[in-house]
């Protein structure tokens, strides 16, 4: 496909062809009169249009005009460029999160066939842990599947919010402009990792209880220090709820608890799950950093007691995990960004030309000398 830096120059081609225009008339034969038809009648027919099949305009003149029209071009900056496929950049969360396992597979598993389906190739691949970027071409490599050793922060991701770029993420903090995401998170994508900072508070009213003892048990299990003061405390368990208390019952899979139970006060535009519901009643009750138990001291379990160890386990995993990594959004959220230009190789015909130029123009002076 030829284009021109410079399209008003080709304006310059009315040059080339006027010098033609006055080559042919000069070389086009005078009028004569001479009063009688008798000279031309004398004249062979075939003379004639012999005389005109050997016509041809000047050498010179010919060199001349391609020259010139060399220089145009030249001028008007021809340049070649062919339209390649365009190619993306995916962008990949090699954090700990993102190796959850479900069904066998983990989220960067999952993320990473769902791709297969929504982006064309062909496609790059960077994983990033904060400055740090590991390139890959046409393939995720097999070591990237695996659990990185060490420590992996959270990318830069607004310094990579540009066209043709795709997020693959439990965790983005804001949503991208011009790229595009596709965001793991929600249960699936809970994992486990720990922190080296000490993190957990318990409530000291929750101590000798089934709950506290519980969450004793967890965060001796999970290497998680306690902290002293609930702002020291990246996560809080704490004893909540306000009169009446009332007398309930919970029946779960496997499992039920007898006991009395306080009501825990509403929460207002704050985002909450409850962990346990009794004859309509939050009584264990999790939001983001903390977790409110309304249960008095003397409540009773009845029935699979490891099934309730591993189900509020389960929960305390999720809750800590969604503290220091949070995911971003529910499987399988994708959200189209700006695809990438097409990389447009060009290859520029001036220099050529203006060099064509130069020969033609002196091999038109030497054959008019």
């Amino acid at each position: 496909m030829i284009a021109f830096d410079r399209p008003w120059a080709l304006a310059s081609l009315v040059v080339p062809l006027a010098v033609m225009l006055a080559a042919l008339r000069a070389r086009r034969a005078p009028r004569v009169s001479t009063g009688t038809l008798e000279v031309w009648r004398q004249v062979p027919a075939g003379a004639a249009r012999a005389s005109a099949r050997r016509w041809t305009p000047p050498w010179s003149a010919l060199l001349l005009v391609g020259a010139l029209c060399a220089g145009c071009l030249a001028l008007a900056g021809a340049r070649a460029s062919a339209r390649a496929e365009p190619r993306w950049l995916v962008l990949l969360d090699r954090s700990p999160s993102m190796y959850a396992s479900s069904s066998g597979t983990t989220a960067l598993e999952r993320a990473l066939d769902a791709l297969e389906a929504l982006l064309p190739r062909p496609r790059e691949y960077r994983a990033v842990s904060g400055e740090f970027v590991s390139a890959a071409r046409d393939a995720v490599p097999e070591d990237w599947l695996a659990r990185p050793r060490g420590d992996w922060e959270e990318p830069d991701w607004q310094r990579w919010d540009e066209p043709g770029v795709v997020w693959i993420t439990d965790r983005a903090r804001a949503k991208p402009v011009q790229a595009a995401l596709l965001a793991v998170g929600g249960e699936d994508g809970a994992s486990w990792h720990p922190s080296a900072r000490a993190g957990v508070h318990i409530d000291a009213r929750l101590q000798g209880t089934l709950f506290g003892d519980l969450a004793l048990s967890w965060c001796a299990a999970r290497g998680l220090a306690l902290a002293p003061s609930p702002d020291a405390a990246l996560f809080v368990m704490r004893s909540e709820g306000a009169e009446p208390v009332r007398s309930l019952r919970c029946e779960q899979r496997g499992w039920s608890l007898e006991g009395l139970a306080r009501s825990l006060p509403p929460l207002h535009d704050e985002p909450s799950a409850d962990w346990l519901v009794c004859d309509g009643h939050s009584v264990v009750r999790a939001r983001p950093g903390v977790v409110e138990v309304a249960l008095d001291g003397a409540t009773r379990l009845v029935g699979d007691d490891l099934e309730f160890a591993l189900d509020f386990s389960r929960r305390l995993d999720r809750a800590w995990v969604e503290r220091i990594d949070p995911p971003y959004s529910g499987p399988g959220e994708y959200l189209n960004g700006t695809p990438p230009a097409p990389h447009a190789p060009e290859r520029s015909y001036a220099a050529w030309l203006a060099t064509m130029a130069a020969v033609l123009g002196a091999l038109a002076l030497a054959v008019r000398g």
